[in-house]
């Protein structure tokens, strides 16, 4: 596990743009991190670009590869485009195969062109075996001869877009972390078992994706790979586009960060339960916090639970002071009426008596300990259940609420031993 931030995930993402990139500079907390450049990826049959990183202080290496690229000419923006189609929202498992079918030889000017072109080979039983070319098995090669120098757990995957899904792909494929932004969907194009891992979470806490809520591209997914976290609020409703797509400004911006390099935890919210985080899943990890994204959802939990407790109580108080009120108001008339018994058959009140003074208190409503009730009493009683069973119910949601959330990191951590995760 590397100590890769966030501002350095966004900005290698971001530069991975660039051509001839030498060195990636990130200025954390008055220190210069330097990334520098070990091997540039391309391809240019398939339009696959990317870059090997490696901040020689520390050891780690970064495979970052670019996203649909539209300002690089019309053949790359179009070979990134057929990526996007053909592989992202297209394709299925066999996409990634870089062997697939075989066929008798011919010799007929269709087969022999694929031959010259590279898209098909003679083995060695004098088959034609199609060799599939596309981003996913260009970069194959490359990925694989780093993990085996390296490690896995020595390798962060870094993209941006259709490089995002590049980099949860080949995570997933090794097993290793993974950090991307807005990052295309590629569920599709994993086998049946790796499948059933991503939907278990086994890469919750490997991949950490992070996107908009109305980002057209980071939203459209069958199955989030690992983690997925919003950059703004996801209740505000706004039409989903591509206006929050970019790398720049989106996920790079310098006041995103914190001085340590992570987003700023205001920016940050749970894409499930839509709440507001109170740290980067990034530095709970880098900071050795097993199981970051089941802690995250349970401080929510825990913190839905406290706000409740506090409605609850905010109930209670309602309900005592409308009792309190009905007191108040009973107490309140008998005083006046007191007040007009003592002065009745004196001075200016000489004609009058206290039987007047029941007369004219009975003529605002039906009498209750004496005195007229002003309001409707069947409402008053409906109120004062409704605000009882609220009280109840609400008491009774955060109990749940707060358990929920202690027992779900608790689970978390006794299946963390049975693996030998902790």
């Amino acid at each position: 596990m590397g100590s890769l931030t966030d501002k350095e995930a966004s900005k290698i993402a971001k530069q991975t743009y660039q051509s001839g990139l030498e060195n990636v500079h990130v200025d954390i907390d008055g220190q210069r991190i330097i990334w520098k450049t070990k091997e540039t990826i391309r391809n240019k049959e398939t339009g696959l670009k990317g870059y090997v990183l490696e901040n020689e202080d520390t050891g780690e290496v970064v495979i970052s590869f670019e996203g649909t690229q539209v300002h690089h000419g019309f053949g790359q923006a179009v070979d990134d485009l057929k990526e996007d189609v053909f592989g992202i929202v297209l394709g299925g498992e066999d996409y990634t195969e870089k062997d697939n079918s075989t066929s008798t030889y011919t010799g007929l000017p269709g087969q022999e062109a694929r031959i010259a072109n590279g898209y098909a080979e003679i083995n060695e039983d004098g088959k034609v075996k199609d060799i599939n070319k596309n981003q996913f098995t260009a970069a194959e090669p490359l990925v694989k001869k780093y993990v085996k120098k390296y490690g896995k757990d020595n390798i962060t995957f870094v993209g941006h877009s259709l490089g995002g899904g590049l980099a949860e792909y080949f995570a997933v494929q090794y097993s290793a972390d993974a950090i991307t932004f807005a990052s295309a969907d590629i569920y599709d194009l994993l086998t049946k078992e790796q499948k059933e891992r991503v939907q278990n979470g086994y890469y919750k806490d490997k991949i950490i994706s992070y996107t908009y809520p109305n980002d057209l591209v980071g939203t459209f997914h069958n199955q989030v790979m690992g983690s997925l976290y919003y950059m703004s609020d996801p209740s505000v409703d706004s039409m989903k586009w591509f206006s929050t797509h970019g790398i720049t400004e989106n996920y790079a911006n310098s006041k995103m960060f914190d001085e340590n390099g992570y987003f700023l935890s205001q920016l940050l919210y749970d894409s499930t339960l839509y709440a507001q985080l109170k740290k980067s899943p990034l530095e709970l990890k880098n900071n050795g916090v097993h199981g970051f994204s089941v802690v995250i959802k349970s401080e929510i939990l825990r913190s839905y639970a406290q706000k409740i407790e506090e409605n609850t109580d905010l109930i209670e108080q309602t309900e005592n002071s409308l009792r309190n009120f009905y007191d108040y108001y009973v107490q309140t008339l008998q005083d006046i009426k007191s007040k007009y018994s003592r002065l009745v058959g004196y001075g200016k009140y000489d004609m009058l008596s206290i039987s007047d003074v029941e007369e004219i208190f009975s003529q605002f409503g039906k009498l209750d300990s004496g005195v007229p009730i002003m309001f409707n009493m069947d409402q008053y009683d409906e109120i004062l259940t409704s605000l009882k069973r609220m009280k109840n119910d609400t008491g009774e949601i955060a109990y749940n609420m707060n358990k929920m959330g202690n027992e779900f990191e608790k689970t978390d951590y006794v299946l963390a031993q049975w693996l030998g995760l902790k």
